[in-house]
């Protein structure tokens, strides 16, 4: 319920409960993260990104998601310092909101904020001559490790 939280996509969308079906004996059965193992993790990442792709592709909620964000522009337009806080902001905000702030340490925000960015730059290597679906493929995975970071899993 966290990444429908998150995301504003309902459990009932139909790749999500695809999704949720075949990944549901994977995912843990308690909280106990000295019992959490890799295919707990492989199970919440497939969420994470049905939810995210769910979500870049609902005009709407994208939308009001992500308001100052330009997903029509190239990847070098898109991700500027003001693009990447468009984009990254909003789902640090969402991973607070929807955990409870007072439970978050924050001060794993900047940590997770920059590996949020050091995937932009790795996924948008390509500079000028990256293809048109550059962009929302970025963002899609950008959502996904943020939605999937340990910041959500922890808490």
């Amino acid at each position: 319920a966290s990444l429908a939280q998150m995301t504003g996509i309902a459990t009932t969308q139909v790749a999500v409960n695809t999704t949720y079906q075949k990944v549901k004996q994977q995912l843990p059965v308690d909280e106990n993260l000295e019992g959490f193992l890799p295919a707990h993790h492989m199970a919440i990442t497939q969420l994470a990104v049905v939810y995210c792709n769910a979500l870049m592709s609902h005009p709407v909620l994208r939308a009001d998601t992500f308001p100052d964000f330009i997903f029509s522009a190239e990847p070098a337009v898109a991700f500027t310092a003001s693009g990447r806080a468009a984009i990254i902001d909003p789902l640090l905000s969402a991973l607070v909101v929807s955990l409870h702030a007072q439970d978050i340490n924050t001060s794993q925000t900047p940590s997770t904020r920059e590996s949020l960015n050091s995937l932009i730059d790795e996924m948008t290597r390509c500079g000028t001559s990256c293809p048109a679906s550059t962009t929302m493929n970025t963002a899609i995975a950008v959502c996904a490790a943020a939605l999937g970071s340990a910041t959500m899993l922890v808490h």
